[in-house]
């Protein structure tokens, strides 16, 4: 189950320097060099987005999206632009790679924009062509990134409850 997931990044990465939601791009670049050591982030990221780190540890989530918020896109990336060898490396960190071994659920508001719905269309097409278990998407008209759980509470515990019980689940693919 997954509300409002993070996939596809590599489709979106390129467009986030420079803009507000940049602290997520601080975010992957330090989670992906916590598990790769090839990846190295101050051969990604300028020295003014280095100089922001210590706010990845000791900052709550607002405050490092705050902090990388205001910089350009040249003060947050090397040359303004990410290396395509980062993008190549996150295109593995993708769901849908392979087929899983539970149904899927996945909530997703129509107004978010923190993961736009069009992300997680593609999300359902990828996951419907390798799983061999249900897939379900289900869209939450009105509803953002944070208000969408609150939307999707009652029909999140149904399926959690049905799978609980050993119902089948169902799915929406396309």
């Amino acid at each position: 189950m997954a509300i409002a997931p993070a996939s596809n990044l590599d489709l979106i990465a390129l467009s986030i320097p420079g803009t507000p939601g940049q602290g997520y791009l601080a975010f992957a670049v330090y989670g992906l060099a916590a598990v790769d050591p090839t990846v190295k982030p101050q051969q990604i990221l300028a020295q003014p987005a280095l100089d922001r780190a210590d706010v990845l540890r000791t900052g709550c989530f607002n405050e490092v999206l705050a902090a990388y918020a205001p910089l350009t896109a040249t003060q947050m990336v090397r040359g303004g632009a990410l290396p395509a060898s980062f993008i190549t490396k996150v295109a593995h960190s993708n769901p849908a790679q392979q087929s899983g071994t539970a149904p899927i659920f996945i909530a997703q508001g129509d107004l978010d924009e923190t993961v736009p719905a069009e992300l997680t269309a593609v999300l359902q097409q990828e996951e419907c062509a390798v799983n061999t278990v249900p897939t379900q998407v289900s869209l939450y008209s009105g509803q953002d990134h944070d208000s969408v759980i609150y939307a999707a509470q009652a029909d999140i515990v149904s399926y959690l409850t049905a799978r609980f019980n050993n119902l089948p689940a169902s799915g929406n693919c396309p």
